[in-house]
């Protein structure tokens, strides 16, 4: 970036961030995801800084970004979380058959690994924010969120083939 974008672009940060959490609070209900919608927000910003520069309102730009940006993390949490409960139900309707409910398990432990899983239930179960989850890592923040896509779609694939089958 040349240094007027730098300046416009932290001259932005300064002075809209805190409105900028609050906007996406309004959407994640959660401070920790509120700050990571924000910083994922100026990243976008970074990448489209031309663009952000022309705006006529650069703050109804990121207002905007923040908005679809938080829109994506809540769907990602809630089909999460649909996967998760789906995966307790199966569990739930099999206790009575412990070889059913064996092999299931046993299909959830052969889809992902046990640190997968446990990443897994930690963010969607427990609320674990995925800018901590990232920390623990020690990833980037995309990294995270793309290896939970991957946990996800493992887990579905696995419990999809097995509820079909049964």
């Amino acid at each position: 970036m040349q240094p007027e974008q730098d300046i416009f672009l932290e001259k932005l940060f300064r002075e809209h961030y805190h409105a900028l959490l609050l906007y996406a609070c309004a959407f994640v209900k959660d401070r920790n995801e509120s700050q990571v919608a924000v910083q994922e927000g100026f990243r976008i910003a970074c990448s489209k800084i031309d663009e952000v520069m022309a705006a006529p309102n650069p703050v109804g730009w990121m207002k905007q970004t923040i908005k679809y940006v938080s829109l994506n993390m809540v769907k990602r949490k809630k089909r999460q979380m649909l996967l998760f409960v789906s995966l307790e139900e199966a569990v739930y309707s099999l206790q009575d058959s412990q070889e059913k409910l064996t092999e299931l398990l046993d299909l959830c432990a052969g889809a992902v690994s046990k640190q997968e899983f446990a990443l897994y239930r930690r963010v969607v179960l427990d609320g674990l924010p995925y800018s901590e989850a990232a920390k623990e890592l020690g990833v980037s923040l995309g990294a995270c969120y793309k290896r939970l896509e991957r946990i996800e779609s493992k887990l579905r694939a696995a419990l999809e083939k097995e509820l079909g089958r049964s």
